[in-house]
């Protein structure tokens, strides 16, 4: 019968999470998000195992907004290597706080009419958006006003009266 040799124990250095890095996202409405754990340093690993440093990282919640709340909890070790080692954390270890952002989707405004020459110029005109860019679930609807008028060289423009004009903060209106 062949003995279980004791595995390495293996700690973090205690700024560990200062060089973890959330990623920010486009809103999807989901909490998950994205962390890089690859310059985490494993003292302790041999350089010839394969052994690294994975989590579980959620949005405090789902919706968009900056600079929002990301809980990484679940610290572990995988790789084809990381039956040989254990990782100790310290209680401050369990959950890392990080921040990220979440990014409203973009709405695209495409207008139905033009200007028919002669026509008094700024004109409030009709127009159509991409519904289909919005999530299963979401309701959304949109305000905004799309207006036609030319610049000084005579060339048309578009703007909208409020690119914020929708009734979900989690979109955001652009031409």
């Amino acid at each position: 019968v062949e003995e279980e040799s004791e595995k390495t124990s293996i700690k973090l250095d205690e700024d560990f999470a200062e060089i973890l890095v959330a990623e920010s996202k486009i809103y999807d409405g989901t909490p998950l998000v994205n962390v890089d754990f690859s310059n985490v340093h494993l003292d302790g690993v041999a350089d010839e195992h394969d052994v690294e440093l994975t989590g579980v990282a959620e949005f405090s919640d789902v919706n968009a907004g900056q600079q929002k709340e990301v809980v990484v909890s679940d610290l572990a070790l995988q790789g084809d290597d990381a039956e040989l080692y254990i990782l100790n954390l310290t209680d401050e270890q369990d959950e890392i706080i990080l921040t990220a952002d979440i990014t409203p989707i973009v709405l695209y405004v495409k207008p139905k009419e033009g200007i028919i020459e002669g026509e008094t110029v700024p004109k409030e005109i009709s127009y159509t958006w991409t519904e289909d860019k919005v999530l299963e679930g979401d309701s959304v609807d949109v305000n905004a006003k799309l207006y036609i008028d030319k610049d000084a060289t005579g060339a048309y423009t578009y703007t909208l009266s409020d690119e914020n004009a929708v009734t979900n903060s989690n979109y955001t209106l652009a031409i």
